[in-house]
């Protein structure tokens, strides 16, 4: 359960159940359920998620999951002397596939394949500042390899490619998403002395 303020005029709460379900020594359910009340939007939103997991071998598993997911717009399109305060969350439709595995010595990798599509994207409006008015989707593949070195040293790296669209279903125009990445690498090492320090 969680509760957060995003400014002295709104509140909002949510709570989110999951569990996990053996169905055989290889096969495993999840599900889960996020339930979220906004009350400066006036709006009470569910977001059921799904999961499937095989187990090929002790070391090697795939899975599978979809969900849909809201988010709530920014402050500033959604605050009334600046935005439009009757804004309502953008949402996603999600599925991904992926493997991981654990290797000998300390390495494992994971990768997923997904596909996101989305809609009630916010865009710019000359008589209400913004409204939902766009739709989009994202595609791509992420990988991640691990490597556990022993005595609290750890490192990872990753590697994201997407590809993203964006249609203002209001003109009817493609549109660039400013904060499109469509690669992205990391590459981390981490040092943890205790459970207290790292």
């Amino acid at each position: 359960y969680s509760r957060t303020k995003r400014s002295q005029r709104d509140n909002s709460a949510a709570v989110y159940l999951n569990d996990r379900w053996s169905l055989s020594p290889q096969w495993t359910l999840t599900g889960g359920l996020r339930a979220t009340r906004d009350d400066y939007l006036k709006e009470t939103v569910l977001d059921p998620r799904l999961g499937l997991e095989y187990s090929y071998s002790p070391q090697t598993v795939f899975f599978v999951g979809a969900g849909r997911h809201h988010q709530e717009p920014s402050r500033d399109q959604s605050l009334s002397e600046i935005g439009n305060p009757y804004l309502k969350s953008i949402r996603s439709k999600q599925v991904v596939f992926g493997v991981k595995q654990n290797l000998e010595q300390g390495w494992s990798w994971r990768a997923e394949l997904y596909k996101k599509e989305f809609d009630h994207f916010v865009v710019s409006d000359p008589i209400q500042n913004y409204r939902n008015g766009a739709s989009g989707s994202a595609q791509g593949l992420e990988v991640l390899v691990k490597k556990e070195m022993g005595n609290g040293l750890s490192g990872f790296v990753s590697l994201s490619v997407s590809k993203s669209k964006r249609h203002n279903d209001l003109t009817g125009e493609n549109f660039i998403f400013g904060y499109d990445q469509p690669v992205i690498a990391n590459a981390v090492l981490q040092y943890k002395e205790s459970e207290k320090l790292q």
